[in-house]
């Protein structure tokens, strides 16, 4: 997930080092001196950690010291959390019905109804940027989107739109 689980170990995780090198230290929970604690370094942890009624006092049965680790999330998790979803992403290629005409004037008894008119996912540009491309149009006298998409060679999407009109 990249930097969400970067974001994860900064914004999920309330653990802390205490003033004495202790791990979640109840002691000094809300101490100016608290830093975050770092991974793979080692802590110590108070075992059986008690206070008496008035938090006046307080036992502790022992101590241990373990290996720090950051919580570790699932992909569902780190998304919900950052109320985010996961979308496909976008599909340089597929495939589209494209009906094969010859140069010659064709009169086929069946009109062309399609309404994605050209799909061609390897349009290469010349050194400034600009390609031509023919195809052949619906039989539906209407208005048409022309929508034109792209990736360059650092991978950077491009997009335009336009309008033209079909008249048979």
């Amino acid at each position: 997930m990249g930097s969400l689980d970067s974001l994860a170990k900064l914004n999920i995780n309330n653990d802390y080092e205490c003033e004495s090198g202790f791990l979640n230290c109840e002691v000094h929970e809300f101490s100016d001196k608290n830093t975050k604690p770092v991974e793979v370094e080692a802590y110590g942890q108070y075992i059986g950690f008690q206070w008496n009624s008035e938090r006046t006092a307080y036992t502790i049965k022992g101590r241990q010291y373990i290996t720090y680790h950051y919580l570790e999330f699932t992909e569902e998790e780190l998304l919900k959390k950052y109320n985010l979803a996961r979308t496909k992403s976008y599909y340089p290629k597929k495939e589209f019905y494209s009906p094969v005409y010859d140069k010659k004037e064709l009169h086929d008894d069946f009109p062309d109804y399609r309404n994605t008119l050209y799909w061609k996912p390897d349009v290469v540009t010349d050194k400034n940027g600009k390609a031509e491309i023919e195809f052949y149009c619906s039989s539906i006298s209407s208005h048409y989107w022309g929508i034109i998409e792209g990736i360059d060679g650092n991978g950077l999407l491009g997009r335009d739109e336009f309008k033209f009109y079909v008249r048979k």
